[in-house]
Order: structure tokens, then sequence, then C-alpha cells
């Protein structure tokens, strides 16, 4: 609540217009990537959820280049095997170092066994 009040203040609009579940969507036509903390108190898990859904829902989704996950146990954190995620999902993406990008996208969290997707 109190994130809401300084925003409101500095930006007001903000969140109603720009906030997950609208601005997402906007770029889930090209690779995208959302990687979180399962426990982060402050992008809680059912808010990033709202924000896949709502980009799973448009027409030009694809799923091969759409990757959203959250490590277990992890609070608001940065964490090691997460960057190792965002840069595999960069290699397959950018630098196309795959057969096919499906291929190389399903196996980014084969991994990191402490993932869940989303």
């Amino acid at each position: 609540e109190t994130v809401r009040r300084v925003y409101s203040a500095i930006s007001p609009g903000l969140l109603d217009d720009c906030d997950g579940e609208t601005t997402v969507p906007l770029a889930s036509t090209r690779p995208l990537a959302i990687i979180n903390a399962a426990d982060d108190p402050r992008n809680p898990l059912d808010g990033v959820r709202l924000c896949v859904e709502a980009a799973r829902s448009l027409p030009g989704y694809d799923a091969d280049t759409f990757l959203a996950c959250a490590q277990l146990g992890t609070p608001h954190t940065c964490t090691d095997a997460m960057q190792d995620v965002a840069m595999r999902f960069l290699d397959v993406h950018l630098k196309g170092d795959c057969d096919g990008a499906k291929e190389s996208a399903n196996r980014i969290l084969d991994v990191p066994t402490t993932f869940v997707t989303l």
C-alpha cells in the first residue's frame, strides 16, 4: 500500500494505466522472459500470473518465444540461477544459438530444478 501511495503521488495514473497487466502484453508478441522470485513480496506470484495470463491471451502471442518462470524459495533478489536462465534465453532469441527456437526455449529450464513455469 505504501508503494501505491508513493507512485500515485509522484506519477498519478501509472499504476492504473501502466501496471504489468497492461504493459507486459504489449511486448508478448516479441521474445520475452519473465523471471521472478517465487517468494518476492514486492512482486507476488499472483500478480505475475495475471500479467502472464494477459500476455498469453493476445493475438500474436508466441509460446515459442515467451518464458515465464519463478525460482522457488527465493525472496526479492536476482540469483545466479536466474541470471543463467536469462542469459540462455537471450542466447536463444538474440544470438540464435539453437537448431530451432522452440526446441531450445523448452530446454532453457531443464537444468534449474528450483524453477517453476508460470
